[in-house]
């Protein structure tokens, strides 16, 4: 996560991922495939009173593309529901 600007009630961020696995094709003649995903999302963390982080929600957007694969592509949105570490404490 990367922390953009922090005002007094909330802090922004943006949250990139990017993940690409190896699987077992279920193509004829093909042994591997892979399936790449990216995830982006922007991160608003709430702070209480005392300027203390206490929960992170992030909506986001999710593509998968399947290389080799008898499989369509796929996009999702949803959103995430965090805690930080620091507000444990």
């Amino acid at each position: 996560m990367i922390i953009i600007k922090s005002f007094k009630k909330i802090g922004l961020g943006a949250d990139i991922n990017y993940v690409n696995n190896f699987v077992v094709s279920n193509q004829p003649g093909v042994s591997t495939g892979n399936i790449s995903t990216v995830s982006l999302g922007l991160v608003l963390g709430l702070k209480d009173k005392t300027g203390k982080s206490n929960i992170n929600i992030e909506p986001y957007w999710q593509y998968q593309d399947y290389f080799k694969l008898a499989v369509q592509d796929q996009h999702l949105w949803g959103l995430k529901f965090s805690i930080p570490i620091n507000s444990l404490y």
